[in-house]
């Protein structure tokens, strides 16, 4: 999640050396509420490949409702 210490959850070394990308997800901690509807997404891309999309959790959510999620 977005507290988590790289240093104490990878081994940099190893990561760096296997050249192993490493992102942080913006949402994390807290007790979810999970039921037979809810649908988790998780979205990784390049800014450069998204570049109308800002990367902030609001930004991000706003536009996949507008433009992956609505029917």
């Amino acid at each position: 999640g977005i507290g988590g210490k790289p240093e104490k959850l990878l081994d940099i070394d190893l990561v760096k050396e296997d050249g192993v990308q490493v992102i942080r997800r913006f949402s994390g901690g807290c007790t979810v509420v999970v039921d037979h509807s809810s649908l988790w997404t998780t979205f990784i891309c390049r800014n450069r490949d998204t570049p109308d999309v800002s990367p902030y959790p609001r930004e991000i959510m706003q536009w996949s409702a507008d433009k992956i999620f609505t029917e």
